[in-house]
């Protein structure tokens, strides 16, 4: 009897978790992006339990995904990247100001004034979430 492992599409589960760990994020980060607790983010990992459609909006936006990515995988096709650059350039401006955030060669000035933007960063992702979610995406 031939095996057909091989055929079959990965879970929505392996699908976020790979792509979480591509974009270099960590659980609790990846679940604070989505504006969903950790336990429900490593549940969804871990295929224990559906996610509920009212989070789909958020997880997508955290994995860079266009809206209904999700359901196109429980449909059995892809994820589609999303094309706003805004969420790949944010990224990288976190990244850039946490590198001065975190540098000990810095004055305490300059790393209090990138903690400052890094605080602005994640307020304006909460007010994307917010927006999304208003939007009924």
């Amino acid at each position: 009897m031939a095996n057909h492992d091989h055929d079959q599409q990965p879970s929505l589960g392996e699908l976020v978790r790979q792509r979480r760990e591509d974009l270099g994020l960590t659980v609790i980060d990846a679940a604070a992006a989505a504006g969903i607790s950790r336990g429900t983010w490593i549940n969804l990992e871990a295929g224990a339990r559906k996610t509920l459609p009212h989070n789909y909006v958020g997880i997508e936006q955290a994995l860079a995904w266009a809206p209904g990515s999700i359901r196109a995988i429980q449909r059995g096709g892809s994820p589609t990247p999303a094309n706003a650059r805004t969420t790949t350039d944010l990224d990288e401006i976190e990244r850039m100001v946490r590198a001065y955030s975190a540098n000990p060669n810095r004055s305490e000035r300059v790393r209090g004034r990138a903690d400052s933007l890094l605080e602005l960063i994640r307020s304006l992702r909460e007010a994307e979430q917010r927006e999304a979610r208003e939007r009924g995406a």
